[in-house]
């Protein structure tokens, strides 16, 4: 998907006042606020690279919730789950994180406690590999 059909398909698509660069080309310039996933309200960034979208990160303040967004990140858990398989996980003092990788595509949700409570989610798509340079 282009940024031509990004728009068409989110009308209140807004430029980044500061885009966010990345290896390979990345560049976050596009952001929607007011995105709805597992019950939060966020705001989704859109990462294009050659022209084509190559990543989303969602990203919700948990601040004001009761149990800090764990409800959300249990939802979106058990949907890695039933769409990629079992997760890679990580758990410390200050966040939940779970991770899943299939051939051409990287997801991970990510749980910070306060004072930082937040959720993320982050769906990209891997650069195809090109054996020939090994």
């Amino acid at each position: 998907m282009g940024l031509h059909e990004l728009q068409s398909v989110l009308p209140s698509l807004e430029r980044v006042r500061r885009p966010q660069r990345m290896g390979g080309g990345l560049v976050g310039g596009w952001q929607s606020s007011g995105a709805q996933l597992a019950g939060l309200s966020g705001t989704q960034t859109f990462f294009l690279a050659g022209g084509a979208l190559r990543r989303v990160e969602f990203l919700a303040d948990t601040q004001a919730l009761a149990d800090g967004g764990a409800a959300a990140f249990d939802s979106l858990l058990a949907w890695g789950r039933g769409r990629y398989g079992a997760e890679r996980v990580s758990q410390d003092a200050s966040s939940r994180y779970a991770a899943w990788s299939d051939a051409d595509t990287d997801v991970y949700v990510r749980l910070l406690a306060p004072p930082r409570a937040g959720l993320q989610l982050v769906i990209g798509q891997r650069p195809p590999r090109d054996d020939s340079n090994l």
